[in-house]
């Protein structure tokens, strides 16, 4: 007989893996970035370590590009559905990607790699500095001596923040592989300026022809980056900033950029 702590757990379970269902799907369309780790794995070479690899969107594409891929994430589920997608693919690409339960702060593979990629605004998940300084640590750990980190945050105004706060900020619309059609709008809900911590939700609603529409609300709190931050972090930690642009294509980090897009290397001995 099942337990009521068994029957909580396998609720949790249940309803972490629909979490990492709806994440890919939400994601499958987002290929901006993609060519700039492609570009970065042929220049650096593998094995590649995809820290914060979700369900697989950047593995995948390294993998099927003919790299190894260690693909780390702190949640099961998101590594379950990215086993499920593998599993369904090509036998190649299954062997190429090794995945690899791990939190950002606390990681330790034991080795060293030429490519470290910390896509999607991952950083922005590590709400506190002390866990922000513990993942650079472990980046620089695990970055071989000739090779690089490459990440990427968003750039928020504070003021623009602000003045957005408790309104909708309609996200483009796109169709799925599957037909359905996919709207997204973001809230910004709460924004704490002097941690600089930004809680946000998203409602998704998602239509499939002929069929009624199917909505759900996605809350996210984040941590909104300064210029000069990340610097100081890798500073801190052994790295240095090799480049910094605002955005995919390597455009200047104006005050109308979207992005912070960073190429990290290890300080000289």
């Amino acid at each position: 007989m099942a337990t009521a702590e068994g029957r909580a757990d396998a609720g949790r379970d249940g309803a972490e893996r629909e979490y990492a269902r709806r994440f890919a799907a939400e994601h499958e369309h987002f290929d901006d970035d993609l060519e700039l780790w492609r570009g970065a794995a042929r220049r650096l070479g593998g094995p590649v370590l995809d820290v914060g690899c979700a369900t697989g969107r950047v593995a995948i594409a390294l993998a099927e590009d003919g790299h190894d891929v260690w693909a780390m994430d702190a949640s099961q589920a998101m590594l379950d559905e990215l086993a499920a997608r593998l599993a369904t693919g090509p036998d190649a690409i299954d062997r190429r990607i090794h995945p690899v339960r791990g939190r950002m702060q606390d990681f330790a593979l034991g080795a060293t790699f030429p490519t470290v990629v910390v896509a999607m605004n991952t950083m922005q998940l590590l709400l506190t500095e002390a866990d922000r300084r513990a993942a650079m640590t472990r980046l620089q750990a695990h970055v071989a001596t000739d090779g690089e980190v490459l990440l990427d945050v968003a750039r928020l105004d504070h003021e623009e923040v602000r003045e957005a706060l408790g309104t909708e900020i309609p996200i483009a619309a796109h169709r799925r592989t599957n037909g359905v059609l996919q709207a997204q709008v973001a809230r910004y809900d709460a924004f704490e300026e002097e941690s600089r911590t930004l809680e946000f939700s998203i409602d998704i609603c998602e239509a499939a022809p002929g069929e009624a529409s199917v909505s759900y609300l996605r809350r996210h709190t984040i941590h909104i980056y300064e210029p000069g931050e990340i610097e100081e972090l890798a500073e801190s930690a052994g790295l240095r900033v090799l480049d910094v642009a605002g955005d995919f294509r390597g455009g200047p980090l104006g005050p109308n950029a979207d992005h912070q897009v960073y190429r990290l290397g290890r300080v000289s001995a």
